[in-house]
């Protein structure tokens, strides 16, 4: 499937996938904020370490 894909890299160095011909925005555009809903938002944080849960 990634073959199908174009593949790029980002600044910190992770590969980065996208669909082939899709438009790709001006680099000089900041991204769009991103909303996260209340119930969503521990779902979203990353897990923190047990240390970190149990003081």
């Amino acid at each position: 499937m990634s073959a199908d894909l174009r593949h790029y890299t980002g600044p910190d160095g992770r590969r980065l996938l996208d669909l082939p011909g899709a438009p790709l925005p001006d680099p000089g555009i900041p991204a769009p904020v991103r909303r996260v809903a209340p119930g969503q938002a521990t779902s979203a944080a990353p897990d923190p370490s047990p240390r970190a849960r149990y003081g």
